[in-house]
């Protein structure tokens, strides 16, 4: 397969053009957005209300497969590797060790936000809670302090 010249390009130029795109966004955010309400406006179709309908009927005849794409484009994940991975956990929390998934019924995919490397499934509890920690060590080591010292 041939790769154009433009691809080339963007692809050994790739961090130096999302600054370039960040630093637009930042400079033109209220004409973007302008914009963006604009057309919005003039093309309520696609936001109307039956358009609404038709994909949420979608969704809910659909789950498996919405679940599988979101799987895939944001973690790369494909629903067997997934599989693999709550089998290697032993079907359960990677934190808690709960069976019960929780929230939507299925474990979350936990991630490093930096770099996105997976590091496991994980319940919905320990997932809202990682998160609302931040992720920080030093905040769950705290957290850990303060619970230890009212036991005390």
């Amino acid at each position: 397969m041939k790769v154009s010249k433009y691809k080339k390009y963007y692809s050994a130029n790739i961090e130096v053009l999302r600054q370039k795109g960040r630093e637009y966004y930042r400079k033109n955010k209220n004409i973007i957005l302008e914009k963006l309400r604009a057309r919005r406006a003039s093309n309520p179709v696609s936001h109307n209300a039956a358009h609404r309908a038709y994909n949420a009927e979608y969704r809910a005849k659909n789950p498996q497969r919405i679940r599988n794409f979101r799987l895939k484009n944001k973690y790369g994940l494909n629903q067997g590797d997934y599989e693999a991975m709550l089998s290697a956990q032993g079907g359960t929390c990677a934190i808690c060790g709960t069976g019960t998934p929780g929230g939507r019924g299925s474990f979350k995919v936990d991630h490093n936000h930096a770099d996105g490397k997976i590091r496991g499934l994980l319940c919905s509890n320990c997932n809202t809670g990682l998160g609302l920690f931040k992720d920080s060590v030093f905040n769950l080591a705290k957290a850990v302090e303060y619970l230890t010292k009212e036991r005390a």
